[in-house]
């Protein structure tokens, strides 16, 4: 099969001054170009291997294990055990660390989280504070509201008869939690 480049003129000294350097490296690189019999087929990505699960989720917790961030709310592989033996208490703290982290920086949310959990340990505890306590310790993180949905929602789960939530569905149920945290808490917590 001829090649396309022999369909191009050959440049003379004369017309090679008049032609601009781009079109000279476009000239050269169509001539040095392999030759284009038939074009090739992408591949079909019906046809692609695809990486089996486990792998791929064994691969990712050994990256995450060699090199993750601790935060106070996360649970380690040694402190697992014990927190999924009290996924409520691990659920609240959680909870609380999403909305704390809902636009502010992981940096100032360490001690005030630290702060929060001290004053209120419990989704019950948090349900008899104060409002005005509440705001005090949030002072500094801004965003107030999401202080009061926070003491709105324990309030609604502390009340006599009320389900804990374990799952998006239900988190989406409780006052101020939105589709992130909710979907947030239910997989980090309960998987």
């Amino acid at each position: 099969a001829p090649r396309a480049t022999r369909a191009l003129p050959r440049a003379t000294a004369a017309t090679t001054r008049a032609i601009p350097a781009r079109a000279r490296a476009a000239e050269t690189a169509v001539r040095a170009a392999p030759d284009v019999d038939t074009p090739r087929a992408a591949p079909d990505i019906e046809d692609a291997k695809l990486p089996d699960g486990a792998a791929v989720r064994d691969a990712l917790l050994t990256w995450w294990d060699r090199g993750h961030r601790a935060m106070p709310w996360r649970k380690e592989a040694a402190d697992l055990e014990a927190a999924t033996a009290d996924r409520k208490a691990w659920a609240y703290g959680v909870w609380v660390s999403e909305v704390m982290l809902q636009q502010t920086q992981v940096s100032r949310v360490e001690a005030y989280w630290k702060r929060w959990m001290v004053a209120w340990p419990t989704v019950e505890a948090l349900a008899t504070a104060d409002d005005a306590d509440v705001k005090a310790l949030w002072s500094g993180l801004g965003y107030y509201r999401r202080c009061a949905y926070l003491l709105e929602g324990a309030k609604q789960l502390a009340a006599p008869g009320a389900a804990w939530p374990e799952t998006r569905a239900a988190w989406l149920k409780v006052k101020g939690v939105g589709p992130y945290t909710a979907a947030a808490v239910a997989s980090i917590v309960y998987g």
